[in-house]
């Protein structure tokens, strides 16, 4: 592992229309004679402030390179929001390189438990003063809940492909999905369907008024010049 490049791959997040309207930064290793390694083989060997300085400064550099006219988001570790000095390292980090904050959507990541606690709000509305958009991801699953919503002024929910996979023959699933759908309308929250992979799902999913998709049905991951390309 110590010989491995943490790189980043890009996936598309689009709209009922089928366009692009942002990407969402995924961390790869790159490895001498194993290739491309998936997360589930090297997180753990990693400090999370580490590996996010890798993705951030990875993005920063992708963003401006390639000229990306999208918004980039970015996964974040509630432990790492937490820390009241975070705003003001990624604000310095985009200042190197001369982008705009507001170029970014942080996902708050929902694999680890964590209170909505004093510094890690502040941190949030600190963050949207400067124009960073905030998601929680994978909802449903994991550590999230509808307090969240509650406590925390996210501008994005995301919802787990566990409910959106086959959502088209479960009863429940569908429920689900048009409850969310509902809520987060009348909360004026951006909801992203995700692991959305094939058509039939995805004209069911669009029915239920969910207008933003990601999904191997768009694209896999991949690095930002194949998908340009």
């Amino acid at each position: 592992m110590k010989n491995g490049q943490i790189i980043n791959y890009y996936q598309p997040i689009i709209d009922n229309k089928s366009d692009v309207v942002a990407l969402e930064a995924l961390v790869r290793l790159k490895v001498p004679n194993k290739g491309v390694l998936y997360p589930s083989a090297f997180l753990s060997k990693f400090e999370h402030c580490r590996l996010f300085d890798n993705v951030l400064l990875n993005a920063l550099h992708d963003i401006g390179f390639y000229e990306v006219p999208y918004r980039v988001s970015l996964n974040l570790p509630p432990s790492l929001l937490e820390n009241s000095s975070f705003y003001k390292y990624f604000v310095s980090r985009c200042e190197e390189y001369n982008i705009c904050p507001s170029r970014f959507k942080v996902e708050i990541t929902e694999t680890e438990y964590y209170d909505c606690s004093i510094s890690l709000v502040k941190n949030i509305l600190k963050l949207k003063q400067y124009g960073v958009g905030i998601s929680i991801d994978d909802f449903g699953v994991g550590y999230s809940s509808l307090d969240k919503i509650l406590k925390l002024p996210i501008d994005e929910l995301k919802i787990d492909r566990i409910f959106i996979l086959d959502s088209q023959y479960d009863f429940k699933k569908r429920c689900i999905l048009e409850s969310m759908s509902d809520l987060t309308r009348k909360l004026d929250i951006m909801v992203v369907a995700e692991g959305v992979e094939n058509t039939e799902t995805y004209d069911f999913i669009k029915k239920l008024n969910i207008n933003y998709f990601q999904g191997y049905l768009f694209s896999r991951p991949k690095p930002l010049g194949d998908l340009f390309s």
